[in-house]
C-alpha cells in the first residue's frame, strides 16, 4: 500500500489527534498558568492527580488515575509529540482498512487500561518485598498495542518506505515496538507497561484472525437484531485485496459495500 492516507476528520484516528493535540496545547498553558496563581509546581501538581501512582495504598486514593493516565502528555518534547502524532495517523488509518473505528478506541482504552493495571498488580507484589514509588503515564501503551496490531492482522501487507521501498508491515511494526522500549532507558514498570500494550495488540490480531473477536465481548447485542450474513466463500487473493484497499485509500472505508467490509475483514484473517 504505497497510498499517503487520507485524513477523514470524522474517524477515530483524527479524533484521537485532535484530543492529543488538545491536551498537548492545554498542558503547555497550564505549565506557564499554575505558577501564576500560587502553584509553583506548574504541572507537577497536574501529574500528582492524574498520573498513575505505583504504589497501591496511593492508587487507592485516586483510582481514576488508571483511566486519566493514558491522557496525560510531557510537554518538553514537541518533536517527539509530533512523531507519535504522524504514527497515530499512519496505523489508525491502515488499521482501519480491515476494521473499524470502534476496533480502534478498543485497543487504545483497553490496550492502555490493561497495561498500567498489569504494572499496578506487579508494583504490587513487588512491594510486598520492598518499597515501591513513582508514577506512570502516556498514551505509549495504547500506542504499541495499535502497531502490534495492524502487525499481527496484516503482518504479509507490504507498505512502500522512503528509502527503503517495500517493507512487510510485521517488520515495521517490530521495529517499531523495539525502538519504543529501547528509548525508554532502563528496564522500569513503564517499560513494562509498554510492553504489554504491544503484547495485548499482537495477541488481539491472533485471537481475531482464529475468529474470536475480543472487542465483541464488551458489546451487549441482541443477535437476532445483528445478525450479519456469512462472508462469501473462497479465499481473498492479493488483486481482489488491492483493489479493496486501494478503493479504500482514494475513497475512504465508507464508501465500501457490506460484502466488500467483509471480504477485507476475512483477508485480515488469513494468510495471502
Amino acid at each position: 500500500m504505497s497510498t499517503f492516507p487520507t485524513f477523514e476528520v470524522n474517524s477515530a484516528p483524527a479524533r484521537l489527534i485532535f484530543l492529543y493535540g488538545g491536551l498537548f496545547v492545554s498542558y503547555w498553558i497550564l505549565s506557564w498558568l499554575l505558577p501564576l496563581v500560587g502553584f509553583s509546581s506548574g504541572l507537577i501538581f497536574v501529574f500528582d492527580w492524574l498520573a498513575l501512582p505505583l504504589s497501591i495504598e496511593d492508587f487507592l486514593f485516586r483510582p481514576w488515575t488508571l483511566f486519566t493516565a493514558i491522557f496525560l502528555l510531557d510537554t518538553d518534547n514537541i518533536i517527539g509529540f509530533i512523531f507519535r502524532l504522524v504514527i497515530l495517523f499512519q496505523f489508525g488509518n491502515l488499521l482501519l482498512t480491515f476494521r473499524k473505528d470502534s476496533t480502534l478506541w478498543f485497543l487504545w482504552i483497553v490496550g492502555g487500561l490493561g497495561s498500567y493495571l498489569f504494572i499496578l498488580l506487579v508494583s504490587g507484589i513487588t512491594s510486598l518485598l520492598t518499597y515501591t514509588s513513582g508514577i506512570a503515564y502516556g498514551p505509549g501503551p495504547s500506542m504499541l498495542a495499535l502497531i502490534a496490531a495492524c502487525g499481527g492482522l496484516t503482518p504479509e501487507l507490504e507498505l512502500q518506505l522512503f528509502l527503503f521501498g517495500r517493507v512487510r508491515l510485521k517488520w515495521v511494526a517490530l521495529i517499531l515496538v523495539l525502538l519504543s522500549l529501547v528509548t525508554l532507558g532502563p528496564p522500569s514498570l513503564q517499560t513494562l507497561a509498554h510492553a504489554g500494550g504491544a503484547a495485548f495488540g499482537f495477541f488481539y490480531a491472533i485471537q481475531f484472525r482464529q475468529g474470536k473477536d475480543w472487542e465483541k465481548m464488551l458489546q451487549w447485542r441482541n443477535p437476532k437484531r445483528h445478525s450479519v450474513s456469512p462472508p462469501k466463500k473462497g479465499k481473498v487473493s492479493e488483486e481482489e485485496l488491492d483493489g479493496l484497499l486501494d478503493k479504500v485509500s482514494k475513497r475512504g472505508y465508507a464508501s465500501l459495500s457490506r460484502l466488500e467490509k467483509e471480504r477485507l475483514e476475512q483477508a485480515s484473517r488469513q494468510d495471502l
